[in-house]
């Protein structure tokens, strides 16, 4: 009520150009009542949708046909990727709102096991941002990916290492004839995984291969 009334006496909006949407044709009698003004139309979301179904006659309504929820995640990822490409701001303002505003319903330190690590990602680590279509095994290579994509690096995802199918840094990065790879070690604070002592020992291996080879890498843990 206080905006509605801030709407026509503070900026002297036109009560007719003023919609109220609610949930339940009961709220929308109390907000009749309550407003006190007959020009203020108020309506449930249902009410609208049907009002502006009106506009169109049966031949279109024939046509038409209700998009699916999958196409409309589409939509959204393709407009975000679309913003984050034309406008470095709106890139860094999205990837900040990832980083400390966006969360999901659990902790990745509450998870268990592997398998609950494997449907948390499936579940909140599509990254919106970066390039890379498929998901994330981490939360923190969702992160480096929206950092490369907003600083326009280009990168290749677990791309196979000099094709080599058995070992795929996380990211391969090229910039003309120099390489750079990253990979990111699901470690914690004291050096341990919970993939065990065979995880550790394959960390050490992959920076040993790039030693041999002489290229340039990188080892970021998951706790720095």
């Amino acid at each position: 009520m206080a905006k509605i009334n801030y709407l026509i006496n503070g900026l002297h909006i036109s009560p007719p150009q003023i919609l109220v949407i609610s949930f339940t044709n009961k709220t929308v009698s109390e907000l009749v009542e309550r407003c006190g003004n007959p020009d203020v139309e108020v309506r449930t979301f249902h009410s609208l949708g049907n009002s502006l179904l009106q506009f169109s006659n049966r031949e279109t309504l024939r046509k038409m046909r209700l998009i699916s929820d999958d196409a409309i995640r589409a939509f959204v990822r393709r407009t975000i990727w679309h913003f984050c490409c034309e406008s470095e701001t709106f890139a860094r303002r999205f990837n900040n709102y990832l980083l400390f505003f966006y969360s999901a319903p659990q902790s990745v330190g509450s998870l268990r096991n592997h398998a609950e690590r494997v449907r948390f990602n499936q579940l909140y680590l599509r990254p919106p941002i970066c390039s890379h279509g498929g998901r994330m095994r981490s939360k923190e290579e969702q992160l480096l990916a929206n950092w490369l994509a907003i600083h326009r690096i280009q990168y290749n995802y677990s791309e196979p290492y000099r094709g080599n199918s058995d070992y795929r840094p996380t990211f391969t990065i090229r910039s003309g004839t120099n390489m750079a790879y990253i990979d990111i070690l699901q470690t914690d604070k004291g050096g341990g995984s919970f993939y065990g002592l065979s995880y550790l020992k394959t960390c050490v291996l992959r920076k040993r291969i790039h030693q041999r080879c002489r290229t340039n890498y990188l080892q970021i843990s998951t706790h720095d």
